[in-house]
């Protein structure tokens, strides 16, 4: 069984909460054609965090700056990885960035890094991780299992998407 999914929101409407990532992929497939004919298409993110408290902050911070990104989160590197695996086999669009947090109870954000690092299909999204962690030794972990950048917490939305 595919690991809940805790929120997909878009800009300006929040959406309910999302049982899998075959919704996840449905969902954002037909709001997709439909934002393109309206507007220039929206970066998409995924966001792996095991802490609720750090996924609301990152919408609050989305909202208050009236940031234009689609932004999905996922609770376990597990429900991020099983939402871009039904992406890759329903020929979705895959995000622009995925970020992980580095410090996860059941897998880390660097197990997640270094196993989509290792396929073919996923070698050309961004791959981040985040941490509240300063320490020099966390940010060459990160860059050694394939990350493409290490990012401090509390996140910034506008040095993320324009770096």
């Amino acid at each position: 069984m595919v690991a809940r999914l805790i929120h997909r929101w878009a800009v300006c409407r929040c959406y309910r909460l999302e049982e899998n990532a075959a919704s996840v992929a449905k969902t954002h497939n037909r709001g997709a054609s439909r934002n393109r004919r309206m507007r220039a298409p929206m970066p998409v993110i995924f966001y792996v965090d095991d802490s609720r408290d750090d996924l609301f902050y990152l919408d609050y911070i989305r909202k208050k700056e009236r940031i234009s990104v689609d932004l999905f989160c996922f609770a376990t590197a597990e429900a991020g990885l099983a939402a871009l695996e039904h992406r890759f086999a329903e020929r979705a669009a895959l995000p622009d960035m995925l970020i992980a947090d580095l410090y996860m109870p059941l897998d880390s954000g660097l197990a997640l890094i270094a196993r989509l690092r290792a396929e073919a299909r996923f070698k050309t999204m961004r791959l981040c991780v985040c941490s509240g962690s300063d320490a020099e030794e966390d940010r060459q972990r990160a860059l050694f299992a394939g990350a493409d950048s290490y990012l401090q917490k509390p996140l910034d939305f506008a040095a993320i998407l324009h770096p």
